[in-house]
């Protein structure tokens, strides 16, 4: 059995016909890898091009140097490399960082933990979690909700299905649709169309304002009112678990008074003129 080290990592060359179920065990690749059952290993680096019919479970890092494809799920508890495209059928978590030269595409949810390149596009099926800084240099598509804790950089068109969160800057070069409601925590540039309906506001009080573009209610905390309703609200003092002479109580008041004017912005954002 041949060996190979790289980076302090000594490697199991691969040759056709060996079973990789070892999690204690990491596997260097020289040749394009066709491979009909689970994947298991601590380390993983292929030099060429990766086929996996079943899932494959990585325990530290992986490093593929053309395009992989995966029938299964795929987990990698380290950082990910694939210089080439990326597809996997089911889920994918990722704990560290990720990186993909080419398009990628996930059928089921996709969860990276630390930073995200993504070289060409990206197509997820389902919910999308990136624990840093997000980058896609060509379209995204995000089938479910997005919640993103660094900042975002879409080159092409944008589209999520649900709920969009942003912790940081977001910036977006084609067109943007978001289904559900949209924060963004940082400064946000859409260059082309935006299509928003919802966007929660937070100002330092008790609890975050939902402002509906396509309708006349604000939804203050789990109260649901019309902006008549919350105005004669605050006018004639009334309550919710907080008194109206509540430090609380103003701040709320105040939040809502400026929540009927990012209602104007809402509108502006969405203007294609």
């Amino acid at each position: 059995m041949n060996t190979k080290i790289i980076n302090d990592i000594e490697y199991i060359i691969y040759k056709s016909g060996m079973i990789i179920n070892d999690c204690k065990k990491s596997y260097y690749f020289e040749n394009d890898l066709f491979y009909n059952e689970d994947v298991k290993c601590l380390h993983f680096y292929a030099i060429k091009s990766i086929n996996i019919k079943g899932h494959q479970y990585v325990g530290g890092n992986q490093y593929v140097g053309g395009n992989q494809y995966v029938g299964g799920n795929q987990d990698v508890v380290g950082y990910q490399c694939v210089e080439g495209n990326h597809d996997v059928v089911g889920y994918q978590d990722v704990v560290g960082n990720q990186y993909v030269g080419g398009n990628q595409y996930v059928v089921g949810y996709q969860h990276a933990g630390g930073n995200q390149y993504v070289g060409g596009n990206q197509d997820v099926g389902g919910n999308q979690y990136v624990g840093g800084n997000q980058d896609v240099v060509g379209n995204q598509y995000v089938g479910g909700n997005q919640y993103v804790v660094g900042n975002q950089y879409v080159g092409g068109n944008q589209y999520v299905g649900g709920y969009q969160y942003v912790g940081g800057n977001q910036y977006v070069g084609g067109n943007q649709y978001v289904g559900g409601y949209q924060y963004v925590g940082g400064h946000q540039d859409v260059v082309g169309y935006q299509d928003v309906r919802y966007i929660y506001l937070h100002l330092y009080c008790k609890y975050p304002i939902l402002i509906d573009r396509d309708s006349d209610f604000y939804k203050i905390g789990c109260v649901k009112k019309t902006e008549s309703e919350w105005i004669s609200f605050f006018i004639n003092k009334e309550t919710i678990n907080l008194s109206f002479d509540n430090r609380n109580y103003k701040k709320i008041e105040m939040a809502f008074n400026v929540a009927k004017l990012m209602k104007q912005h809402l509108i502006l954002m969405n203007d294609k003129k």
